[in-house]
């Protein structure tokens, strides 16, 4: 799954829009877009500030894997 899909999905899982995330991260609204859309691929610094705004560690990107793959485990 493209990062600016997984983007997406925790900003709407965390209830965040982009100018909260832009607050948060000091990134520019339109940069957000642009990474979420594809169009630009994130540095590591803005991939840190990314995952540090919205408390996405390892858990999150190994249940995101899980989504993309339709591997969730039955109750």
């Amino acid at each position: 799954m493209p990062f600016g899909q997984r983007l997406r999905i925790m900003r709407a899982f965390r209830k965040v829009p982009q100018q909260e995330l832009e607050r948060r991260t000091g990134i520019d609204q339109k940069v957000l877009s642009q990474l979420e859309c594809g169009h630009v691929l994130p540095t590591d610094d803005l991939r840190q500030r990314i995952h540090d705004a919205l408390d996405w560690d390892e858990s999150v990107a190994q249940a995101l894997d899980m989504l993309e793959k339709n591997a969730i485990p039955p109750p």
